[in-house]
């Protein structure tokens, strides 16, 4: 169940895909969240506030924590992870307002161009993020080199990127393009594919 403090965030989120953080008043905020003035006020005081809680939501929702996904293989590993991401879009109220339109994928990314603009900070959040997910595939990649699961004289963080920006390649194309691509199912593919490779 929806808290108070997650309705905010994910009317705030639906309003600022709608418009920029310019154009976005905080009376519209409290009236599209169906709460009075003082109730809303509880919560978040500035417009500024809340969509900097909208973009950090944003980026912690969207990547994974790796102690989460269970994997004896890498084969494994990426499978799981991949049911990880679409059990937290299916679960997520905030992942469905973003994932429901290929329109608002693309209104996503602006939103997000926006937060590295208003808040450079925000920018060093995202890369140690992206930092964390290679790392993590990183050592899987490395236990699959040990155990002989896959033969390849890449070195494993060479192996890790690719992994990881194929799936971002196919995230962001699918946003740019409005495209109605299942981003998970296309992933899998390219990914069993790369794997395949490593193994021979």
């Amino acid at each position: 169940m929806v808290n108070t403090r997650e309705h905010i965030i994910n009317t705030a989120l639906t309003l600022f895909l709608q418009k920029s953080f310019k154009e976005v008043t905080m009376s519209e905020l409290v009236k599209q969240s169906g709460m009075s003035k003082g109730a809303f006020y509880h919560y978040f005081d500035s417009k500024e506030g809340l969509f900097r809680e909208v973009v950090n939501t944003a980026a912690e929702i969207s990547h994974i924590n790796f102690d989460q996904i269970q994997q004896t293989t890498l084969k494994q590993f990426y499978e799981n992870y991949l049911s990880l991401i679409q059990e937290t879009k299916s679960e997520s109220t905030f992942m469905r307002i973003i994932g429901n339109s290929p329109t608002n994928r693309l209104k996503f990314t602006t939103l997000l161009t926006e937060a590295n603009r208003l808040f450079p900070e925000f920018t060093d959040v995202l890369l140690q993020l992206h930092e964390n997910e290679l790392n993590g595939w990183i050592k899987v990649v490395e236990q699959a080199i040990e155990s002989g699961e896959i033969r390849t004289k890449m070195p494993a963080q060479h192996i890790a990127e690719i992994f990881v920006n194929i799936s971002n390649g196919i995230t962001k194309r699918s946003r740019l393009y409005n495209s109605q691509i299942e981003i998970a199912s296309r992933t899998k593919v390219l990914w069993d594919s790369f794997y395949e490779e490593l193994r021979t």
